[in-house]
């Protein structure tokens, strides 16, 4: 994400969930929303069925 467009998203609701070591938003999610997350990487790589992923484990128990 542009750093300059931070507070454009903050005002929107969304919220930054995670950073990196400089301080660049990795992860925003909206919050108002029952699951809506955008991140800078592909959870689903790291995730297997007998080892889901934390992001993924938690997309999932939102939708039951």
């Amino acid at each position: 994400m542009n750093p300059k467009s931070e507070p454009d998203f903050l005002r929107s609701g969304m919220r930054i969930s995670a950073t990196d070591e400089k301080g660049i938003a990795k992860i925003i999610e909206w919050v108002n929303r029952p699951f809506f997350m955008g991140t800078l990487w592909v959870p689903q790589v790291a995730s297997a069925c007998e080892n889901p992923h934390p992001v993924i484990f938690a997309f999932l128990s939102a939708t039951v």
